[in-house]
């Protein structure tokens, strides 16, 4: 059994009111985990639940509707956070008429715990189910625990297919939207139980102190139009990052940034398509409070493993919070990482900028991190100004409009935002200071691919082996060496 250090106590606020934080009473862990994070943010005590629930990940529709659906709605009409119109509404309720039985609850974010399981698996047959053989969305009644609870107060038998988002796009903070009895729903979870005290930890500084660092966005450049949406978004987050004056390294074609590759200490990464925790982030480091994203179907199948999809990894490796799907989701039911960046950069937590983003409810998604963190909290409420980080360095260097290749940092964050407005000779001139300020090996091996790239792009494919060539001596025989000589390879193939 985990035992967790008590918390100093948090600053009670109205989001932190209107929580609940649900435990698996079954797993001890889970319990403790649910008073730390209660303590943090300040969640009055009878506002932290546990259920008797299977610990394991997985677990059927009955146990789904008997331990943990069936219990909470009891426990919402006990305490009275829910104001019902009628028992004779909540028998009758429909797939799609939202709150057919509940005019109003008093919650609006809900925090599982480690513990809770993750999703409910497909049950053909289920009583009172009726699927819809012409979608492949109506053929399935799985779905995530999560996205289930965002609609608790429908008890209805109908669970095959997904539901419209009313939340989806919406320009007000939930609190605000008169969407109530929604409940936007996020996890405190990851590898390891130590996983989740960091993640909380991380959040509460980060959310006081500011999110410093990096923002790496890796797109893949398709055109094909069942997939270029995912790169859409991914191009409008870059820009978004770009317009907050943040120094953003944005790769457009098909791999992911390329293992050995280190990137720059992240605040912010996202990319897609790759099955499982890979390419150059898994070498690379993030600032605490980091936000980690990775568009794929089953990112979220297990968060029990620190190697296998996306979310459980990049939780392990030090990200604050990450979005996923448990199963087939289709790309167009996954968040709109366009839409959720641009939420978090107005101050907005993790739970409505991700439920804000993502078009449907009862489905396959799930936000990992705590419900009430605001990563960007600091720069909306202009609380950042004073900062003496080289983010912040750069952020007024950019206000300014006076340009910055004093060290290695500014330079290489002025050479990608020059890149990021096509000019190459801008970018140039900054990839060569900041090349010339640097001895990190590490440094010097992603700003010679990142500056061989722009080079391959305006069609010098000479000029980027010319680079290569250069450094190599430079970075050694280390990881940096191996990095650049297998680029090499592929960009001369002779050369061995």
């Amino acid at each position: 059994m985990m035992r967790v250090v008590a918390a100093a106590e948090g600053k009670e606020s109205p989001l932190s009111s209107q929580t609940i934080v649900i435990f698996n009473s079954s797993d001890p862990d889970s319990s403790e985990l649910a008073k730390y994070y209660a303590a943090r943010r300040g969640i009055p005590e009878d506002h932290v639940v546990g259920l008797a629930c299977p610990v394991t990940e997985e677990i059927s529709r009955e146990e789904y509707n008997e331990q943990i659906a069936k219990p909470l709605r009891a426990i919402f009409k006990e305490k009275n956070w829910w104001t019902l119109r009628s028992e004779a509404a909540m028998a009758s309720g429909r797939r799609g008429s939202e709150g057919a039985a509940i005019a109003d609850s008093a919650i609006r974010f809900v925090a599982l715990i480690r513990g809770v399981p993750l999703k409910i698996r497909e049950q053909p047959g289920h009583v009172g189910d009726v699927q819809d053989a012409g979608t492949p969305m109506g053929r399935t009644n799985a779905a995530s625990v999560d996205s289930e609870l965002t609609v608790l107060a429908l008890n209805t038998p109908q669970i095959s297919g997904l539901l419209r988002n009313p939340y989806f796009d919406h320009f007000s903070r939930f609190v605000d939207a008169m969407l109530s009895p929604m409940m936007l729903v996020s996890r405190l979870d990851g590898p390891a139980p130590g996983d989740v005290t960091r993640m909380i930890d991380d959040s509460v500084r980060a959310e006081r102190m500011g999110l410093w660092g990096w923002a790496c966005v890796d797109a893949r450049g398709v055109t094909d139009a069942g997939y270029k949406e995912g790169d859409e978004w991914l191009f409008t987050a870059a820009k978004l990052l770009r317009d907050k004056n943040l120094p953003v390294l944005a790769d457009r074609q098909e791999p992911l940034f390329p293992a050995g590759m280190v990137l720059p200490r992240m605040a912010i990464y996202l990319g897609w398509y790759a099955g499982d925790f890979s390419g150059a982030i898994t070498g690379s480091r993030f600032e605490p409070g980091a936000v980690a994203c990775h568009i794929h179907s089953f990112s979220a199948a297990t968060l029990r493993s620190a190697t296998t999809g996306w979310c459980g990894p990049v939780i392990a490796a030090g990200a604050a919070a990450t979005l996923g799907n448990v199963y087939e989701p289709y790309l167009g039911f996954t968040a709109d990482l366009g839409i959720f960046m641009e939420r978090l950069l107005r101050g907005w937590t993790i739970a409505e900028s991700s439920w804000a983003a993502t078009r449907e409810l009862s489905w396959m998604t799930v936000t990992i991190g705590d419900p009430l963190y605001r990563p960007f909290a600091a720069m909306a409420e202009n609380r950042d100004g004073k900062a003496r980080t080289p983010v912040a360095d750069f952020r007024r260097s950019v206000e300014r409009n006076n340009p910055d290749g004093s060290t290695a940092f500014s330079a290489e964050a002025w050479a990608n935002r020059k890149w990021a407005e096509e000019d190459a000779t801008g970018a140039g001139g900054y990839f060569e200071l900041a090349l010339g300020k640097t001895t990190d090996p590490n440094t010097i091996g992603r700003l010679t691919w990142t500056y061989g790239q722009m080079m391959l792009a305006v069609g010098n494919k000479e000029r980027a082996i010319a680079l290569v060539k250069t450094s190599l001596p430079r970075v050694g025989t280390g990881a940096a060496g191996v990095f650049l000589k297998t680029w090499l390879v592929q960009l001369e193939p002779q050369v061995k």
